[in-house]
């Protein structure tokens, strides 16, 4: 079995650009997993280019690394010790979804990564994300969708595509808006629009389109929005039914 232990290793650089820069692992056409549990479920759906590990018998055929190394490759203070680089999975049209949820300018990773998670567990098709959005495939993005990532179909692209991509697939644009109405669950295809954490949508974006929110009782001017996508995902497609 190959060892590494020198933090300088061209590996172990690879994996720490791979884990930090977009651009990067967009020219690479790949990212890092890391924990145990996702490394097994997202390298049983794809096969990893590499895996490593600080225990042999946790992955077989893996290259064996000191804690040292694991810990700057993961960027987890606490890694489980096995991290792998995977393909980035192929981008979807998504035009043939019923189901799909927008982030644009959803900008904190652990949102991002929640709210595709909470997509796959409720139901969803499919993730439609804006450029101006986290990368769904940053380390911190990847490790709040523990997996979903590479379960539920994926599209980036920037407003202009999106607007394309509404009306060529005759979508019900639903945005998510503190102003709006109480949500109820739609028939045919709908997209539910989340904005960004701090300053939402523009009031131009929400005079185009229906506006939802979630009725609070408590005296708080608004939610987070994973907690509130989450919320609306589950009232608009009807719960698990």
């Amino acid at each position: 079995m190959k060892q590494i232990t020198s933090l300088q290793h061209p590996l172990v650089k690879h994996f720490v650009r791979l884990r930090k820069s977009r651009r990067y692992r967009k020219e690479s056409g790949s990212c890092v997993v890391e924990g145990v549990k996702v490394v097994r479920e997202v390298c049983g759906a794809v096969e990893p280019k590499v895996v490593m590990v600080t225990d042999e018998s946790l992955f077989s055929g893996a290259i064996l690394v000191s804690d040292a190394v694991m810990k700057k490759v993961s960027g987890s203070k606490s890694p489980e010790g096995v991290v792998a680089e995977v393909p980035v999975p192929k981008v979807d049209s998504l035009i043939d979804k019923e189901k799909v949820v927008v982030l644009d300018g959803v900008a904190d990773p652990g949102n991002v990564g929640t709210l595709i998670r909470t997509a796959l567990a409720l139901g969803w098709d499919g993730i439609f994300i804006t450029d101006n959005s986290c990368d769904p495939f940053n380390d911190k993005a990847l490790r709040g969708a523990k997996g979903a990532t590479f379960r539920l179909p994926l599209r980036i692209g920037n407003r202009a595509s999106l607007e394309d991509f509404l009306q060529k697939g005759g979508f019900r644009a639903v945005v998510a808006d503190m102003g709006g109405e109480k949500p109820k669950k739609l028939e045919g295809k709908i997209a539910l629009m989340l904005g960004n954490e701090a300053s939402g949508f523009s009031d131009e974006v929400c005079a185009a389109y229906e506006t939802v929110a979630v009725p609070m009782k408590g005296n708080m001017e608004s939610l987070n929005v994973a907690v509130a996508g989450a919320v609306l995902m589950y009232a608009l497609g009807g719960g698990c039914e």
